[in-house]
């Protein structure tokens, strides 16, 4: 118990380390959260405001605030999931060119600067590689750096018999009263297993009628599952 609490203790100190990192002329911004942090840059000391509701949408907006104006670069990282977005400082488009992974904007700020940073979003479906067996025939839905899963709680059970088609249409929405606040996806599903089993472990397919049901499910992030404690869970789901 001591060993962890002391790791716990070492990661809480250490959390602002992942967040942001600096050289003597550079603030990178590695991940993006709501918080207001203070460097060194320059010689100068440079307070950040971040504001941002990440990860359930990609809007992030950073304001500087400096005692003189101050020459440095910010570097913005852009996460790899991330296949468009855009970019403004002070109300202008700037260029989206990135390098290493990270947008890169230099030049002397001033109190008030202020870095608008839009990361698309799409409810994006998954696949894995061909030679991953149990995943073959289905996928998994991402939005955004989040993977979610599907729940008994929400979704009914025999989670194996729900098939999502690829026509089907996914909405991201946020749920406040959902763990306190969270994104979810829903679409449309079917359920099919049989109407009825004629006994034994096993029969024909053609003892066996099938039926097709569809529903509305819905997604939840996979980092919350078992949280209400009830039924199964499924991050793989079969796509027809």
């Amino acid at each position: 118990f001591e060993s962890l609490a002391t790791n716990l203790a070492r990661m809480v100190a250490s959390v602002g380390s992942y967040f942001y990192s600096t050289t003597a002329d550079t603030l990178y911004v590695n991940l993006y959260n709501q918080n207001h942090a203070h460097f060194q840059l320059g010689g100068q000391e440079v307070r950040v405001d971040q504001v941002t509701n990440y990860p359930w949408d990609g809007e992030v907006e950073l304001t500087f605030n400096v005692d003189q104006p101050t020459t440095f670069e910010v570097a913005l990282r852009i996460p790899a999931w991330c296949r468009q977005f855009t970019a403004q400082l002070n109300g202008a488009s700037v260029d989206t060119a990135t390098t290493g992974g990270y947008l890169r904007i230099s030049r002397t700020w001033a109190k008030g600067d202020q870095i608008k940073l839009s990361l698309s979003m799409p409810v994006e479906r998954i696949a894995s590689h061909p030679d991953i067996r149990h995943d073959a025939g289905q996928i998994a839905l991402q939005r955004g750096p989040v993977v979610y899963c599907l729940e008994e709680a929400d979704n009914g059970p025999r989670l194996a018999n729900v098939a999502l088609p690829s026509t089907s249409e996914l909405t991201a929405s946020f749920e406040p009263g959902l763990f306190g606040g969270t994104g979810v996806i829903t679409g449309e599903a079917v359920r099919a297993e049989p109407a009825e089993w004629p006994g034994g472990l096993y029969q024909p397919q053609s003892q066996v009628q099938d039926t097709r049901t569809s529903f509305t499910f819905k997604a939840i992030p996979y980092a919350f599952w078992s949280n209400r404690q009830k039924g199964e869970m499924r991050v793989w789901v079969r796509q027809i």
